[in-house]
């Protein structure tokens, strides 16, 4: 189990720790770790709507008026 363990960080965050009110996967991403853009915004909501649930949701206004 030792090799899927991470390494501890040393960030701003640490000293924090898990508290009643947080924890490190819930504090914000530092600018330098993400990943994402625009574009994966943009695609997020994108699919989301192509999905089957906002394809029944606008059916359904439809059926309302």
């Amino acid at each position: 189990m030792r090799r899927a363990e991470l390494p501890k960080r040393q960030d701003v965050y640490t000293c924090e720790g898990t508290t009643r009110w947080g924890n490190r996967d819930l504090y914000p991403i530092p600018k330098k770790e993400r990943n994402y853009g625009v574009l994966s915004y943009c695609s997020y909501f994108v699919i989301s709507g192509v999905s089957i649930t906002g394809s029944l949701l606008a059916v359904r206004m439809y059926q309302l008026g």
